[in-house]
């Protein structure tokens, strides 16, 4: 590449240079691949806001057919705590945040109250999402499949809930030979590994059929 200008330092390292046939910019090297082209042992790029409560960040203007648009931003927003931030300007709103304080990511919310907090819809692999109606719901698209959700704790998995196969019975497994028990505030009903049962609570049956002469006694 043919070089216009170039800047060295005493060291006898290119500072900067521009290429007359492209108008590439370089810092770094004498051979610019773009129209700013940066290299070095880091590869790092410095933003700096010196006046106060500015933002520090990058700006990206598209060109979609004719028009020219100033869709994205990302940087810090001073007027958000110097959170970090995806900012739609086209819609003027944060699509994607980082708190500063907290380590909190928010999706479409700008005061993320967990380590993930979404403000919409979630799909996933198998179709997981929160409808507006205070519901999650878990899809499967294939019917032959087990729908479930499972409960994993220092690495290992313990155990699931949902339905299995084709069919349309529910199961609550407990894979680490434990218990399952299921709780209410006027009772309970817990169920060993030996299979075993009991309730806390009186039973209540109003049609049953039993194999034997055993009968349901006080």
């Amino acid at each position: 590449a043919t070089t216009n200008i170039a800047f060295w330092a005493y060291t006898g390292k290119v500072v900067l240079c521009t290429q007359n046939s492209t108008d590439f910019v370089g810092i770094g090297t004498l051979d610019p691949v773009s129209k700013l082209h940066v290299e070095g042992a880091s590869g790092s790029i410095y933003i700096e806001s010196t006046t106060a409560n500015q933002n520090a960040s990058v700006y990206f203007n598209s060109k979609v057919g004719t028009t020219q648009l100033l869709k994205w931003e990302i940087g810090t927003n001073i007027g958000n705590g110097a959170d970090f931030e995806l900012f739609d300007r086209v819609a003027n709103q944060t699509r994607f945040l980082v708190e500063t304080t907290t380590g909190n990511v928010g999706i479409g919310v700008t005061g993320p109250g967990t380590k993930l907090d979404v403000g919409g819809t979630i799909r996933g692999r198998l179709g997981i999402f929160e409808s507006d109606t205070d519901q999650i719901l878990i899809l499967n698209s294939s019917d032959s499949n087990a729908v479930y959700m499972a409960y994993q704790r220092a690495g290992t998995r313990i155990g699931y809930a949902g339905f299995g196969g084709s069919g349309n019975d529910m199961a609550f497994v407990n894979e680490s030979n434990g218990g399952l028990e299921f709780v209410t505030s006027n009772g309970s009903f817990s169920m060993v590994n030996n299979g075993s049962a009991t309730f806390t609570n009186k039973v209540t049956a109003t049609n049953f059929v039993l194999s034997s002469d055993e009968r349901l006694k006080e």
